[in-house]
């Protein structure tokens, strides 16, 4: 199973982010690895894709987490 096949059965539930595959805290690594793999050197388009969802995680089912956590879970590791 390629990278491309692997992560797109690794996507977020967004009432929850959690990996619909894994039920890891998303983005879990396979979806870290497809995102990288599928914008590959355009990391800022990566960001900007992490931050939207960052956003809709803040403003809805992660509203209670700490945004530090939030941060480095959703935006950091694509910088």
């Amino acid at each position: 199973m390629t990278v491309e096949e692997m992560g797109l059965a690794h996507q977020a539930d967004r009432t929850s982010y959690q990996c619909l595959c894994c039920l890891k805290p998303w983005p879990c690594d396979p979806a870290r690895e497809y995102l990288i793999v599928t914008m590959g050197h355009d990391h800022p388009q990566l960001a900007i894709r992490m931050w939207n969802e960052l956003e809709h995680a803040v403003m809805g089912p992660l509203r209670h987490e700490p945004v530090g956590e939030l941060v480095e879970r959703f935006v950091r590791w694509a910088a």
